[in-house]
């Protein structure tokens, strides 16, 4: 289930295909988890501009982000989440502030962006690229052990393919 909701959050409104999508999932699977989350109060399937699909209600948030707590929790994620958050937190921080002196140097110049970038600005670029490698690797170490976990076995005992983590990377 918790897959099922996380994708709802990160899509906002999607129909139980990209749900499914999202993470890998079968799609028949998805629908039998989206009909019980809508029954749970937890989601709500509607029509906009001739596009059917699904979308967290309230209910549906909170329990999503209890289910990722329970399984930060129990994969000992938590704390590596916080650490790799606390280095992003300023990585991001530079970047934006990179970004936006470029773009306020491309409109006070009048330049293009195809002007190039400041060996200063282009250096923070660098620097946060190689940085956010290492949070990358980080992070993705607690996401194997949800994947490993959520994989289910078939009836000779090995893992089947096709479900968990298939595209974690996606924002």
């Amino acid at each position: 289930m918790m897959l099922t909701l996380h994708a709802m959050r990160l899509l906002g409104f999607a129909d139980t295909e990209s749900v499914a999508e999202r993470f890998g999932q079968d799609p028949h699977h998805a629908e039998r988890l989206l009909i019980d989350a809508g029954a749970k109060g937890w989601a709500l399937r509607s029509s906009f501009g001739g596009t059917r699909g699904w979308s967290l209600t309230v209910a549906g948030k909170t329990e999503n982000e209890r289910l990722l707590a329970a399984e930060l929790d129990s994969t000992g994620g938590y704390a590596v989440i916080t650490a790799v958050h606390a280095k992003f937190a300023p990585l991001n921080a530079d970047v934006v502030a990179a970004c936006s002196k470029l773009q306020l140097h491309w409109l006070a110049d009048g330049d293009q962006p195809n002007g190039g970038i400041d060996e200063q600005t282009h250096q923070t670029f660098a620097q946060a690229a190689a940085s956010l490698s290492d949070l990358e690797v980080r992070l993705t170490a607690v996401l194997l052990v949800r994947r490993i976990r959520e994989t289910p076995r078939t009836s000779s005992g090995k893992r089947s393919h096709g479900t968990g983590l298939a595209h974690s990377h996606r924002p």
